[in-house]
Order: structure tokens, then C-alpha cells, then sequence
């Protein structure tokens, strides 16, 4: 399946209830925005180690509606869509534009 990857928007509430560098994976949820699952590795596990790891975990409870804390309905203003994980193949390819790229990388940084 493929999946919207998103990083929230500076001053949200996802940028302040989310981990920095977590995986989010999201889909539209009726009106209101959209709901998205994440995933942070808060817990340093050894099996998770780089941003698909942390994709494929947020994309099987978005797919399973896995009942977790880490899940969140956001506004659609409060996220930028920056590419999208493919679950079947644990690939991700992120969004074509800098404004996505830049977005991005400034999540990424610890």
C-alpha cells in the first residue's frame, strides 16, 4: 500500500506532541484533517534504525487501525506532505518539492 508521509508545521500541536523524527504516516479522515500514526523508536529498539523501519511500524498500525497512543487527527494545516512509503516494498520516496525536502531534513535533525 502506499502511503502520505508527513512532518507537522512548526508551532502545531502535532510539531509539539509528536518526537522529532518520527515516521508519520496519515490518511484523510472525513473532514476534519487527517488521522496519522507514528513512530519515534522513543524506546531505542534494536530492530528500528533508520526512517523506513519507523515507516513500515507507523504504516502497519495505519493499515491494521492498531488501537496505539501513537496515533493523532491533525488539521490539514498543521501538516506538509513530504513523500510517501510504500509498505509492500519498505520504500520511501520523498516529495519532488524543496519547500517538502527542506521540511523534511528540518524534522529529521536531532
Amino acid at each position: 500500500m502506499r502511503h502520505t508521509v508527513f512532518v507537522p508545521k512548526p508551532n502545531s500541536h502535532a510539531f509539539s506532541s509528536i518526537a522529532k523524527g518520527s515516521a508519520i504516516v496519515g490518511k484523510e479522515y472525513e473532514s476534519l484533517g487527517y488521522m496519522v500514526y507514528y513512530e519515534g523508536n522513543l524506546n531505542g529498539a534494536e530492530n528500528i534504525k533508520t526512517f523506513e523501519d519507523k515507516a513500515m511500524i507507523a504504516a502497519g498500525r495505519l493499515e491494521e487501525n492498531y488501537p496505539t497512543t501513537a496515533k493523532m487527527l491533525c488539521r490539514k494545516g498543521d501538516l506538509i506532505i513530504v513523500g510517501y512509503f510504500d509498505s509492500k516494498n519498505n520504500v520511501f520516496t520523498p516529495a519532488d518539492s524543496d519547500t517538502a525536502k527542506q521540511a523534511l531534513c528540518q524534522w529529521m535533525v536531532e
